[in-house]
């Protein structure tokens, strides 16, 4: 595991109990890197199987997870693996995975961040193509479905409203 010196301490340094923590890295060649990714309340939201990251507000290159509002966060969207196909923001994070569609956000209109764990909703079950992106038209999301010859329709406040076959 690489590391980077960001600031060069004294010898005589007094470091507080529970002031740092060793992480290990979430991605790399041999875990995957981020699949998906969307801009969603100020920060840069990245998703994988069945877990998404928010950097920290406005600094998109910063995923060091915290506990305050500002700083990164690691949230799963399910106890099982379910590979992510696409993220959209709207009201709501909306992502797609080759099994369903599911939305997150925070708790009582609050912006999702390590003090306000985002309530998840699984929003449909039709699945997403991977060589197809979502498209939003008006209030509607247009999706393929993982069968490449499907799209459906997740209208806002979301919900599965049409499918037509291909």
């Amino acid at each position: 595991m690489a590391g980077e010196i960001v600031v060069v301490l004294a010898a005589d340094t007094i470091v507080t109990a529970g002031a740092w923590l060793l992480e290990a890295p979430q991605w790399s060649a041999s875990l995957g890197y981020p699949e998906c990714g969307v801009r969603f309340e100020g920060r840069l939201v990245v998703g994988r199987d069945d877990t998404f990251w928010g950097s920290a507000t406005g600094d998109y290159e910063n995923f060091a997870k915290g506990t305050v509002g500002d700083t990164a966060y690691e949230y799963p969207t399910s106890t099982e693996i379910n590979r992510m196909r696409w993220m959209a923001a709207a009201r709501s994070l909306l992502m797609g995975t080759i099994g369903n569609e599911i939305s997150a956000r925070g708790p009582t209109e609050q912006a999702i961040s390590p003090e306000n764990v985002p309530k998840i909703i699984t929003e449909g079950n039709a699945g997403s193509d991977v060589t197809c992106a979502p498209v939003q038209v008006g209030a509607a999301l247009l999706i393929c479905e993982r069968n490449g010859r499907t799209i459906s329709e997740l209208r806002m406040p979301l919900q599965l409203t049409q499918r037509v076959p291909g």
